[in-house]
């Protein structure tokens, strides 16, 4: 059940735009199983089937599939093991979040939903090498208690209680940083305070998850 959500959350990526070939990847965790299941690596969203995705234990060991899995299993791995929230992760190469890590820029707080889905700002975590345990410590610590986190110069980690959730943060964090870039070429945007959290949380059911 899991290896067919993997891989129809993986298409969907690809579908919205949200990465294109064979970059990105999508892992979840396996229900009741200290396992989980992420992408292979080197294939394209739209020709993957549900037998091509791959399942690792927590030390990041493959205990079933034929495939390679995602060169960024690191990256997951270290984020279900700090924030046991967490059941998805989705890693895009979405343009414009993309485009603002390559500027090097965080995204502020501009609008109330995203930061009811993220939790605050948009951090980002200085450029690393992919597929590195140095760009995987990097992230989780930029990260933090937040659902998203840009990649200098690479894309972009989203965060879910599921794969909806995750997926949902993913397109939310492009959105977002479409907005923040076209506001910022026109003027300079308008950016909410943390005295505005409160109740943004309230009015969105506390939707940001955490431990």
């Amino acid at each position: 059940m899991v290896r067919q959500e993997v891989r129809d959350t993986a298409e969907r990526m690809l579908q919205l735009g949200l990465t294109s070939g064979t970059s990105g990847n999508v892992r979840a965790r396996v229900p009741g199983q200290q396992e989980l299941a992420i992408t292979p690596s080197g294939m394209t969203y739209d020709r993957i089937k549900a037998e091509d995705i791959v399942g690792l234990d927590m030390s990041g060991k493959r205990v079933w599939g034929s495939r390679r899995p995602s060169s960024e299993w690191a990256l997951h791995l270290l984020f279900y093991q700090n924030r046991q929230d967490v059941g998805a992760v989705v890693h895009t190469h979405s343009p414009y979040a993309t485009a603002a890590g390559v500027l090097g820029m965080e995204i502020p707080m501009i609008l109330a939903e995203s930061v009811a889905v993220i939790g605050g700002t948009i951090p980002i975590a200085p450029y690393i090498i992919f597929g590195t345990r140095e760009l995987a410590e990097a992230a989780v610590q930029a990260c933090g208690k937040k659902n998203a986190v840009l990649l200098a110069n690479h894309g972009v980690v989203a965060l879910g209680k599921d794969l909806e959730s995750a997926l949902h943060t993913a397109l939310v964090v492009e959105e977002t940083a479409k907005i923040y870039l076209l506001a910022k070429s026109a003027g300079e945007p308008k950016v909410l305070s943390d005295s505005d959290l409160p109740a943004i949380f309230k009015a969105f059911g506390n939707y940001h998850i955490q431990e």
